[in-house]
């Protein structure tokens, strides 16, 4: 029964969530429920609507010169056809068919997340630079010639497993759209959630709390949550009012076996809201490059006192993406607009806006006066 709820639920968050239909909606990706008629016919559209979009390798089949894409799965499929595209990266072209070697999750997941731990020891210098140029260099080192095979591989692995939250964030690493921080930071969001619950409604001894409880909680350690994500996590609840009791530790569990409809809502909304402030700082930037494609610092310092988000941004967060000291910040500091762009992504900003946290007052959790009864309709079946 657990099973059968936590399908429809996923299907339901899978649905709504834009991210997840922007990026993984393709006929490549196994979807984590049966869908539809109705919405497998939009996954096949899907390619061919996105087609047009600047990073559309990610869109297309890889290597998608005349294949059958609905023949993708075949156990006999053993290569991964040339693929030179122009919306290719120019690491990931090979002119000739690439022995498809059918990474298994845990293989591609290893793999991944042992690159991003290089590059978060080693710094800005090296998060300056995009995360797929990191793993190009890092498997020709260890592999040589083997490593463009086993780096073309990776993709494809990634995109199959687009629709489970771990792989479609490390989808939007790769293509560059959000930061080694906000990878790290939705792998642990809801341990980080479960751990402070643990804290604080734990000291009777029980794991089970009111479905209003609960709600007021998560918005007490999510407070920049839009209210609009808020109310739709309320129709993952198990049936019943607003005084039912749910078990948060059953709810907040990210078993990667039976994943739950909570888990995977608020997992998928954390990279839409990454995803929406990565893009905002990207415009930022490209509206402060002058000649040479570099920006001042005075220059991005009056942008982004304008914007209601990017005001957050804090005189440390400008030292770090400027590459400077916070004592020889001043007006005249210039930096390349790329890897002003990827060092701003990876600002503690997303960190404080989007990642669980302690309220700062004393008072207990999920006890606030806010009145929440209204948000949390009665689901019962």
């Amino acid at each position: 029964s657990r099973t059968l709820l936590a399908a429809y639920g996923l299907q339901a968050a899978s649905q709504k969530s834009t991210v997840l239909g922007k990026f993984a909606r393709h006929t490549l990706t196994m979807p984590l429920v049966v869908e539809t008629s109705g919405s497998t016919a939009d996954r096949l559209k899907t390619p061919q609507d996105a087609s047009t979009a600047p990073d559309a390798w990610n869109e297309q089949a890889i290597g998608s010169a005349g294949v059958d894409k609905n023949d993708s799965f075949k156990e006999d499929e053993k290569w991964l056809p040339p693929d030179m595209e122009a919306t290719t990266p120019m690491l990931l072209r090979h002119q000739e068919k690439v022995r498809h070697q059918r990474f298994s999750r845990k293989k591609t997941l290893d793999f991944l997340e042992r690159v991003l731990q290089l590059r978060m020891r080693e710094g800005d210098n090296v998060l300056s630079r995009p995360y797929l140029e990191t793993m190009m260099e890092v498997l020709n080192q260890e592999l040589g010639e083997e490593g463009s095979c086993f780096g073309i591989n990776i993709p494809a692995s990634v995109r199959r497993y687009a629709a489970e939250p771990d792989f479609l964030s490390f989808l939007l690493l790769l293509r560059g759209h959000v930061s080694d921080l906000v990878v790290r930071d939705n792998r642990t969001l809801c341990p980080e959630i479960l751990r402070i619950f643990r804290t604080y409604f734990e000291s009777d001894g029980s794991t089970r709390v009111s479905k209003e409880k609960f709600f007021k909680a998560l918005r007490e350690v999510l407070p920049h949550k839009e209210k609009e994500h808020c109310q739709e996590l309320v129709t993952y609840f198990p049936p019943g009012g607003p005084t039912t009791l749910v078990n948060y530790e059953w709810l907040l569990l990210d078993d990667p076996y039976v994943l739950s409809p909570i888990v995977y809502a608020l997992r998928l909304q954390h990279l839409e809201e990454s995803l929406s402030l990565s893009e905002r700082m990207e415009k930022m930037v490209r509206s402060c490059v002058k000649e040479g494609g570099l920006v001042k610092l005075e220059n991005m310092e009056a942008a982004c006192k304008d914007d209601s988000v990017l005001a957050f941004l804090q005189p440390e967060d400008f030292a770090r993406a400027f590459q400077t000291q916070l004592e020889d910040l001043a007006p005249g500091v210039e930096q390349k607009s790329s890897e002003l762009a990827d060092l701003l992504k990876n600002c503690g900003i997303f960190h404080e806006l989007y990642f669980p946290a302690l309220p700062e007052d004393d008072g207990a959790l999920g006890e606030s006066m806010e009145d929440t009864t209204g948000e949390i309709q009665d689901v019962a079946m």
